[in-house]
């Protein structure tokens, strides 16, 4: 399953559920990659009947990560980053893991962004203890940047939910738990705090300062798939070019500074980290212009049912084959 231009040398792979409903999983993702003008490949890990109101049934697509290695390897080095959204189950999970690993331990670096989705809004669990457990052991190991909100912090941790409403301290204590346990770096999103007042995003890397990014809560109706269109947004951010200016020696511009190279992506990933995420913090409705471009002209996505009960998930697989 793939999308746009494979040839480009800044591509993202998205990894993530389809959502009957478009409003979440690699809808936003699709939307937050238009937004940033950035090709991108699309894995679907899980099919999901749902809309505004319940998730109904999650169908796992187990053969979702072959796709995904085969992209990895027949694009020509085409993909700069990766982002994993909904990871259904034990496998999807450990397979997860073991590609964030290969793209951080591989010949060639590529940054895996994870938004770890353990919960609806409607309140219904894609992750059990099992899941979670399997997560501390394998997923957050492997080295990803997680971008969990103040609910998944708090589980991801076993910290109390509470604490970290009321304490900026007990934020940078669960995130730095996370970086000790294995991660390159955490972006705590703040949207799911209580009040209508500015929204804090903690940004935490390894021998950094922890830096806070205050921003004011946007009113009127809430937007489904915020978290996914930001880490999408950070992942687009990693993939992108960047220009360093060469030191001495070299031959300087027609402005006379010095000459600038193009960068395929951070070698590193202290090299960008913290201006990406301020800046996909910065400017979140140019990520949601898409969205709501779309719910003015009245085009809302498409229902595709193709887990609704009765439907044997050999038939809903291919339903969605051909959609993709």
């Amino acid at each position: 399953m793939t999308s746009t231009d494979e040839t480009q040398a800044s591509g993202v792979l998205f990894v993530g559920g389809v959502d009957s409903s478009g409003g979440a999983g690699l809808d936003a993702d699709r939307d937050a990659a238009r937004a940033f003008e950035r090709a991108h490949h699309e894995v679907a890990s899980a099919l999901t009947d749902q809309d505004l109101f319940e998730v109904r049934r999650v169908e796992e697509r187990m053969m979702w990560a072959r796709e995904a290695e085969t992209l990895l390897d027949g694009t020509g080095g085409g993909i700069a980053a990766m982002k994993f959204g909904l990871l259904p189950g034990v496998a999807s999970i450990v397979e997860a893991a073991r590609l964030v690993a290969r793209g951080r331990h591989g010949a060639r670096w590529i940054p895996a962004v994870v938004d770890p989705v353990i919960r609806a809004s409607s309140g219904y669990r894609f992750w059990t203890d099992r899941e979670l457990v399997q997560a501390r052991d394998s997923l957050l190991v492997s080295g990803p940047i997680l971008t969990p909100n103040l609910d998944e912090l708090a589980e991801l941790t076993w910290t109390d939910r509470g604490a970290l409403e009321d304490s900026g301290d007990a934020r940078v204590a669960a995130a730095d738990g996370l970086l000790r346990a294995g991660v390159s770096g955490v972006v705590v999103t703040g949207g799911h705090e209580r009040g209508d007042g500015v929204i804090r995003d903690l940004v935490l890397e390894p021998g950094v300062a922890p830096c806070w990014l205050e921003r004011e809560r946007v009113p009127g109706e809430g937007i489904r798939g915020s978290g996914c269109r930001f880490a999408a947004a950070l992942a687009c951010g990693l993939a992108a070019p960047r220009t360093q200016h060469d030191g001495g020696g070299s031959k300087a511009g027609s402005d006379g500074q010095p000459a600038a190279r193009v960068l395929p992506c951070a070698d590193r990933l202290d090299e960008g980290l913290l201006s990406l995420a301020a800046a996909a913090l910065a400017e979140p409705n140019r990520v949601d212009a898409v969205y709501w471009r779309r719910r003015r002209r009245g085009q809302q996505p498409r229902r595709r049912s193709w887990c609704a009960d009765g439907l044997p998930p050999a038939r809903a697989a291919r339903r969605a084959a051909e959609h993709f």
